[in-house]
């Protein structure tokens, strides 16, 4: 609760918008807080119901656990839930069947994708917003930021990754991303190097709140048009959403 003021304080000191990205368990055991986060107009969108990663479920039980989540969202806070992000880990290759599912139960967007390193090589578009189309639908993917740093991706808009890298790497539009318990004064100061079992203990506690920080990220679209973004390997847009 305190972490989650801290950061709707500094938001609204820098007039920013941003989209949270929430545990369904949080949303239905605390209404209210998801509710005054959506007052202060800001969008919720889903994490999962609760925090496990793509590999720990089956395609049933992933499905109900979409399904599960965005009904407590949005109970919690009066609004439709449009996006969704993995929970634990990131989607690799062989887990895209994963927005497949997500177009056809009528999400808008999804950023599970963190393309560092050679991850998507082959398919370097994926480093980029597009759209993924699907036998049920279409969704749009919004990749974590990376700079490509010698061929190799590196996520620079959050995490250890922002603490520790200069800052001329953030140069254009980023998705700049923090989770909620980074707030927390008490768990004391993280640095690159850092392996106390202390600071190994707050890294293995499952942040129940993600936050991307920027305008929401639905709205990204509207930004660079419908007609521009449905081919991802237009060299002009790739270079504009980097």
């Amino acid at each position: 609760e305190m972490c989650k003021e801290t950061v709707l304080t500094l938001l609204e000191k820098y007039h920013i918008k941003a989209t949270f990205f929430v545990l369904g368990w949080i949303a239905d055991r605390y209404p209210e807080l998801v509710r005054r986060v959506a007052e202060r107009g800001h969008e919720i969108a889903s994490k999962g119901y609760y925090h496990r990663a793509l590999g720990q479920m089956s395609p049933d039980e992933f499905r109900d656990e979409l399904l599960r989540s965005r009904a407590a969202h949005e109970r919690a806070a009066g609004r439709k839930v449009l996006g969704y992000r993995v929970a634990d880990g990131w989607l690799k290759r062989d887990d895209l069947s994963a927005l497949d599912l997500l177009a056809e139960l009528g999400f808008a967007y999804d950023s599970s994708i963190c393309p560092m390193g050679r991850r998507f090589a082959g398919e370097p578009w994926r480093r980029f917003a597009h759209q993924h189309r699907a036998p049920g639908g279409t969704v749009w993917e919004l990749p974590i930021s990376c700079a490509n740093v010698l061929g190799w991706g590196v996520p620079i808009a959050g995490g250890n990754w922002f603490r520790q890298l200069p800052q001329r790497f953030l140069r254009g539009d980023a998705y700049f991303w923090i989770r909620i318990m980074e707030q927390n004064t008490h768990l004391g100061r993280q640095s690159a190097g850092s392996g106390s079992k202390r600071t190994q203990g707050n890294r293995r506690r499952a942040p129940a709140i993600g936050v991307i920080v920027a305008q929401h990220l639905f709205q990204l679209r509207q930004r660079f048009g419908r007609s521009r973004m449905n081919h991802p390997n237009r060299r002009a847009d790739r270079e504009r959403i980097k």
